[in-house]
């Protein structure tokens, strides 16, 4: 139900199971979006530490650049 003062939406009621339906669906794909981001990250950065190890590279990047994208990768494997 939704009440509304001079036509505008102010105040919606639901009952309990439904908001908490409501609350676990949105706790749910959070935690899917996370996991979403996170192998997007992972693939980005064993892209980028594959063209690292493979020469392909702008000339302005250092070697510490390099270990410190090997390091996160490997990291990030082990997590998982």
């Amino acid at each position: 139900m939704v009440l509304t003062i001079n036509g505008k939406a102010e105040v919606v009621v639901s009952d309990a199971s439904a908001f908490q339906e409501m609350i676990d669906k949105l706790e749910r794909t959070e935690e899917e979006l996370r996991q979403l981001k996170l192998e997007a990250l992972k693939r980005d950065i064993a892209i980028g530490a594959e063209q690292l190890k493979n020469g392909e590279f702008a000339k302005n990047v250092s070697l510490e650049y390099y270990n410190f994208c090997d390091k996160i990768y490997t990291l990030l494997c082990k997590k998982n």
